[in-house]
């Protein structure tokens, strides 16, 4: 969605902190979106094969693994790309799809074309 010419969604993203309409995280909230980001750094393909073995066990085929980013209102950082794709790793999955945000592209579509994920599969930028 483009911006209104007179700037009122980024004025909006401005006031509340850029969290898109929520209002500026509590203390329990800050601290509680620390450990999460804290946990995801530490999580390896391990952490994830141990997961898809939970699916295995009872008969689910997880074949794509859908993960949007870019939603939190915040940038996403590098390293919240790089956790998605070990996570796809780990799963063991064939297909990564999801939903993004416009500012993030440029982190895996410089000047267009195909690039490489770290899982090694192709993407049309």
């Amino acid at each position: 969605m483009r911006e209104p010419a007179d700037g009122r969604h980024s004025a909006a993203l401005e006031r509340d902190g850029g969290r898109g309409g929520r209002g500026a995280q509590t203390a329990e909230q800050q601290e509680a979106q620390q450990r999460l980001q804290a946990w995801r750094a530490a999580t390896t393909p391990a952490t994830w094969k141990a997961v898809r073995k939970q699916f295995d066990d009872v008969g689910i085929n997880v074949r794509i693994l859908w993960y949007s980013l870019g939603f939190q209102g915040t940038p996403t950082s590098d390293e919240e790309i790089e956790y998605a794709f070990r996570m796809a790793q780990g799963l063991g999955v064939k297909v990564m799809s999801g939903s993004s945000t416009i500012p993030i592209a440029p982190a895996h579509c410089q000047g267009g074309g195909e690039i490489q994920d770290p899982v090694g599969r192709p993407h049309a930028g």
